[in-house]
């Protein structure tokens, strides 16, 4: 930085002093429109837009100079507008960064401590089955289970959502692009699973990528294969 400091106040005004001649220009113009047609359609738009934003800036500072003149009164506006958009406030979001339906939604679940692999699938095979229940089928596009203890380190890298036993389980739902709120469809499913699965532990992860952003990485996409992994459409 200094040297193109030093270089801009030293080299360039003397090259600039011996290269740029004085000239008419007027009749540059006119040479320069001899030899390039175009010009002349650059040279009419640009002197339509100078025209257009003077008279805009003209227009402002009268509004400007109005506003000066009558200060009591915009201040009173000015206040007035803020009073009635108070309105407004039922109306506004809680969140610093709204919610992203993304048309998926990862469902934990945890059965009773020393529960069987076989036991672990039939439960998830009925909360399944509930889920189609709550999900109509024309909305819903799949599911993907992963149960199981993770028996790689590759497993335990892309799964981070506490499959720590045969007792865990991860069901990944994907719903159809016109599809109801996804919000809906988890309270309905946590409701269903209150009263329908006692014992049976349930929390949802971050499934889409705003949300995991949002959650500093965790829950990444389930690409993994636990000791026993199913896919159904």
């Amino acid at each position: 930085m200094i040297a193109s400091y030093i270089l801009s106040r030293t080299l360039i005004p003397t090259l600039a002093m011996y290269w740029i001649k004085r000239h008419n220009k007027a009749s540059d113009q006119g040479k320069v429109r001899k030899t390039f047609p175009l010009f002349s359609l650059f040279s009419a738009f640009h002197r339509w837009f100078e025209n257009g934003f003077e008279e805009f800036r003209e227009g402002y500072h009268d509004l400007l100079s109005l506003g000066l003149r009558n200060a009591d009164k915009l201040v009173a506006i000015v206040l007035g507008f803020t009073v009635v958009t108070t309105a407004l406030f039922p109306f506004l979001g809680q969140d610093f960064f709204p919610s992203v339906d993304a048309g998926t939604f990862d469902m934990h679940v945890r059965m009773e401590a020393g529960t069987r692999i076989e036991e672990t699938a039939r439960s998830v095979d009925e909360i399944e089955q509930m889920i189609r229940q709550v999900i109509p089928a024309n909305q819903l596009q799949g599911t993907i289970d992963n149960l199981g203890i993770p028996y790689s380190g590759i497993n335990t890298s892309y799964n981070n959502t506490g499959t720590m036993s045969a007792a865990d389980g991860d069901i990944l739902v994907s719903l159809n692009e016109n599809h109801d709120p996804t919000n809906k469809f988890i309270e309905a499913i946590r409701t269903r699973m209150q009263r329908d699965f006692v014992g049976v532990g349930v929390w949802f992860p971050p499934a889409d990528m705003v949300a995991q952003i949002l959650n500093f990485g965790a829950a990444g996409p389930h690409r993994c294969s636990d000791r026993r992994s199913r896919s159904r459409g």
